[in-house]
């Protein structure tokens, strides 16, 4: 019983795996990236473009799965977003930033970084090993590489205004 479950998982996971691939019609090779083409992330620029922020940090959003250090972002280069935007940051590892603290807003220098992350479907089949992965999809998140004043600063700010 368990073998003929696994082989109906294979196939529904194969089918929908050709499915899904059909269904994308433009294809891009990795190296016209940022020759031919570039990738613009949430935030409306180029990965790689150093941009300022104004954000909280927040605990991660309950939809989000995987957990990770997130930013809801309000302003994007002295532009106020209608709809703020959740996304992971990271700390560039030469940036002076060590930490950051939830609940504190803050204005940070950075860039847009973006990748591939989960296990795609047909290598679960062709391992013979289904397990609960994300989807194979291309995330992007927000690189921080300095920050221009912490929470402190800027209700000092607000306050004076």
């Amino acid at each position: 019983m368990k073998q003929f479950l696994m082989i109906i998982i294979l196939l529904l996971v194969g089918c929908s795996s050709i499915s899904t691939r059909q269904s994308v019609n433009n294809s891009i090779t990795v190296s016209d990236i940022n020759k031919k083409y570039d990738i613009i992330g949430p935030l409306g620029y180029k990965l790689g473009e150093i941009i300022t922020v104004k954000a909280k940090v927040i605990e991660p959003p309950k939809e989000r799965k995987g957990g990770g250090n997130w930013i809801l972002v309000k302003e994007v280069n002295d532009n106020k977003l209608r709809n703020p935007i959740y996304t992971i940051y990271n700390i560039h590892e030469f940036s002076d930033v060590k930490e950051l603290t939830i609940g504190n807003d803050y204005i940070l220098k950075g860039y847009q970084d973006g990748g591939m992350i989960g296990t795609p479907e047909n290598v679960m089949v062709e391992i013979d090993h289904i397990y609960q992965s994300l989807d194979y999809h291309f995330f992007t998140d927000f690189v921080i590489i300095g920050k221009q004043s912490d929470n402190k600063i800027l209700q000092q700010t607000a306050t004076n205004e």
